[in-house]
């Protein structure tokens, strides 16, 4: 692939992929209520580097959860009692996340999560498995967990939707409701701290994720609870899987 200069340095991912990436990112959020980070991250941060790569995701990912919640012609449903409880204990989740990324390697804490996610998804497929239920406080933690260390935060909180049975509008409004909280505190801290950094070309990266959220939306009205969760499970299981190979290649 082509590299072209961006802002003084060498940018590795062409705007044309950047804004396919970000297209694709916005459906699959659009249709699961999840999965934005795992394909915008990348991509951002490759055609961005570091500090303006996660600065665009933060703010593009306040925007695509206001899409979500603002833009559909209806009122959203979700459980907002429960989207602030969760988003509450993600909060000292993220901290021990970064905590832990300070001493463990991040290959090592990929494998952990994954694995982690690849079992829960076995669990919540065995006989039985449905009946189970995993608690706001530990999904919410390890959210937050998973989010500062690996940026897979949206496993631990589908999976608590999926156990306490909500259905998928519901499951997809409390996810929109978490992840811009979570997004606007994210900006705030990337403000204070100093490394709050946007790129130029911020009407690309708004409007490529806003038509795929479009696109999206066509997928999740014809899934029901049942294709909505096998969606979601593989949608789980797949960035978890991902993250396994890159960790091995």
């Amino acid at each position: 692939m082509r590299r072209a200069a961006h802002h003084g340095r060498v940018r590795l991912i062409e705007p044309a992929w950047v804004a396919a990436g970000l297209l694709a990112a916005g459906a699959l959020q659009s249709a699961t209520g999840f999965g934005f980070a795992l394909i915008a991250s990348p991509v951002l941060v490759g055609a961005y580097g570091g500090a303006e790569g996660i600065s665009a995701l933060t703010l593009i990912s306040v925007a695509i959860n206001l899409l979500t919640l603002a833009t559909e012609g209806r009122r959203p449903v979700g459980d907002w009692r429960l989207a602030a409880l969760l988003a509450t204990w993600y909060i000292p989740g993220a901290v021990i996340g970064a905590l832990v990324l300070r001493v463990v390697s991040q290959g090592a804490l990929e494998v952990l999560v994954a694995a982690t996610v690849l079992g829960a998804i076995a669990v919540r497929l065995a006989p039985g498995g449905r009946q189970l239920r995993l608690p706001a406080m530990p999904a919410g933690t390890l959210a937050g967990v998973f989010g500062t260390s690996t940026g897979l935060s949206g496993p631990p909180l589908v999976l608590h939707l999926l156990h306490a049975g909500s259905s998928p509008l519901r499951s997809r409004d409390t996810l929109a409701a978490i992840f811009l909280t979570t997004a606007l505190l994210s900006l705030g801290v990337l403000a204070v701290v100093g490394v709050l950094a946007l790129p130029g070309d911020l009407g690309l990266l708004f409007a490529a994720p806003a038509v795929g959220h479009l696109l999206g939306r066509g997928v999740f009205a014809r899934l029901g609870p049942v294709g909505y969760e096998r969606v979601a499970l593989a949608t789980m299981g797949t960035s978890a899987l991902a993250s396994l190979a890159l960790v091995v290649t």
